[in-house]
């Protein structure tokens, strides 16, 4: 089991390859159901911290959040509500302990339904999404 620390490190290294994968994006476009674009995963991507932010706010009985549009009509406007979204996360994990890692959180997939599982799956969809975006 990794340590709420722990956690917090890979999600940030994951967001910092992400970001960097955004700056590289060439087109800007949605994509289609099949194959999306880098917009279209980047919304997601930000749709999803804040989804992630309010699974372990609620688990600490904290306050959910809202980052409103997520509509983005540029890959630097992507970033910048990255990293309000990643803000949003960072607030919802500060006082999040090894103690609290077990809190149970609604997760979606085959995560474990805690915090901890939280923590786990934001990690790896930033990582997967970065990895998509460095192909485009």
């Amino acid at each position: 089991m990794a340590s709420a620390d722990e956690l917090r490190n890979q999600i940030q290294q994951n967001r910092e390859a992400l970001r960097e994968a955004l700056q590289g994006v060439k087109a800007w476009e949605d994509g289609s159901d099949d194959s999306w674009g880098a917009k279209r995963i980047a919304q997601h991507v930000v749709r999803s911290e804040v989804g992630y932010a309010n699974r372990v706010s609620k688990a600490m009985e904290g306050k959910p959040q809202d980052l409103g549009d997520v509509e983005f009509a540029s890959a630097e406007e992507a970033l910048t509500k990255e990293e309000q979204a990643a803000a949003m996360m960072d607030k919802a994990l500060r006082y999040v302990e090894d103690r609290d890692l077990k809190k149970r959180a609604e997760v979606p997939g085959s995560y474990s339904q805690d915090v901890e599982g939280a923590m786990a799956a934001l990690s790896a969809h930033l990582q997967e999404h970065a990895t998509e975006l460095k192909k485009m």
